[in-house]
């Protein structure tokens, strides 16, 4: 989470969307920042609130996140996990290492949530309230990252440049995108993904 009261905004930061960028950019210009571990980096809404309780909105700060496909998210969580660090067996990760099964297995066993390697957040559930409904906050798609950039330049007054951190490593993977969709387990996230309300329609 990244806040800024004196530029009247707080960025969220939901998983595998792309935010650690936007994050090391706009750093600079906030008053609160949380990080380290994940519980910590990727405070959704209602965490926020339980922390802050209503004090940003009152601030009158714009609260932004970014909303990714749940099929593109689980292929990232897959190149994310393939990378060589992971292949070493001393790794306190090792059993989450895919570099030795196709993406199709990793989707298998996702769908049965049959193996640690598997288990993966679902970024879309990140970007619900308490109540099951969208949290009451701006929302770009992953795919509209220009604009997100584009709003939070406009919050501090100048352009920032911006890099690209913590990009998921390895080829691009082949995936029947119709397939993966297909499954029950997918298709209520989808579902989920589809209910956001997000900037740009």
């Amino acid at each position: 989470m990244l806040a800024s009261v004196e530029k009247r905004f707080v960025l969220l930061s939901n998983p595998k969307t792309g935010t650690t960028a936007l994050e090391a950019a706009f750093g600079k210009f906030a008053d609160i920042r949380t990080g380290g571990s994940p519980k910590w980096k990727h405070i959704n809404y209602d965490r926020m609130t339980a922390i802050f309780g209503d004090y940003f909105q009152r601030q009158e700060c714009k609260i932004y996140g970014v909303v990714r496909h749940p099929v593109d998210a689980l292929v990232s969580w897959y190149r994310y996990r393939s990378r060589p660090d992971l292949k070493t067996p001393r790794h306190r990760w090792h059993d989450k290492y895919t570099g030795e099964i196709p993406f199709a297995q990793f989707v298998e066993e996702w769908a049965a949530g049959a193996t640690p390697r598997a288990r993966v957040p679902v970024s879309v559930k990140w970007c619900l309230s308490r109540r099951s409904k969208p949290a009451p906050m701006t929302f770009y798609r992953y795919e509209d990252l220009p604009l997100l950039h584009a709003a939070l330049c406009r919050h501090v007054g100048r352009e920032v440049a911006l890099e690209q951190k913590n990009v998921s490593p390895g080829p691009r993977v082949e995936v029947d995108r119709a397939a993966v969709a297909a499954l029950p387990r997918m298709r209520k996230f989808i579902e989920i993904y589809d209910s956001i309300p997000v900037v740009g329609g």
